[in-house]
């Protein structure tokens, strides 16, 4: 009898430790909530860096999941994202990057510009909305090596040579005029006379004198008559004379 009851005690607390073991033994598979992919981490409606151990990066995209509710804990997470040159890779983490600071989060980084298009995750206890959310994104700062921009070379506009056009200056020149000098025959017959050049300026842009000028005519006329009054004075003298 007494074997009896010790046997059907030992019955109930294993199966009472069974019962209790069970459900916390045992992890739940959630999915992501559907609303929320694809998306790329600059598209991402709400970005953070909180949360990511060092912050943003200059290279790489940061996601941030959190489990609502507060009645379970991740134990792991996988994402699967689209490379932007074609194909797809599937990242899990497990407990170093799950954070137990309130609510349950796990946090992930990539290569800049990949698109999550699923995730799932592994909890304990149990998701009140059957799925988990991604809280924000931390997208790269875009600060890693940058490309030299080439500077531009300036180009050098030739100038023009200007060459130098002589000017005339004008050159005075004297225009010789000739005047009239009387010489006289003492023996008779009629006076020759001998013009003398003149030399006249015609500075000043005046036109040149051309033929006799009036005062040479003048003086000519002049010692004409002086030569036929010296010649008359002869003559009448040898006719005396000679009377």
């Amino acid at each position: 009898m007494r074997a009896r009851g010790v046997f059907a005690l030992l019955t109930m607390v294993t199966g009472a430790a069974l019962a209790l073991a069970g459900p916390a033994a045992a992890d739940t598979t959630i999915p992501i909530h559907a609303s929320q992919v694809p998306t790329t981490a600059a598209g991402f409606a709400t970005h953070s860096c909180d949360n990511i151990p060092d912050g943003a990066s200059g290279t790489l995209d940061g996601w941030v999941f959190v489990l609502p509710g507060n009645s379970g804990a991740f134990t792991s997470v996988t994402a699967t994202f689209a490379k932007p040159g074609g194909g797809t890779e599937t990242v899990t983490v497990g407990a170093d990057h799950i954070l137990s600071n309130g609510a349950s989060k796990a946090w992930i980084q990539t290569a800049a510009g990949w698109t999550l298009t699923a995730a799932s995750a592994t909890i304990t206890g149990s998701a009140a909305q059957e799925y988990f959310n991604l809280t924000h994104a931390c997208p790269t700062t875009g600060g890693g090596t940058p490309t030299p921009t080439p500077t531009p070379t300036a180009t050098a506009t030739p100038t023009p040579k200007v060459t130098p056009s002589a000017t005339p200056s004008a050159t005075a020149s004297a225009t010789g005029t000739p005047t009239a000098s009387p010489t006289a025959t003492p023996t008779g017959g009629t006076p020759t006379v001998t013009p003398t050049a003149v030399a006249g300026a015609s500075g000043g842009g005046g036109l040149p004198v051309t033929g006799v000028a009036l005062t040479g005519m003048i003086a000519l006329a002049g010692a004409a008559v002086a030569a036929g009054i010296v010649l008359r004075g002869v003559r009448q003298r040898r006719r005396f004379t000679a009377e």
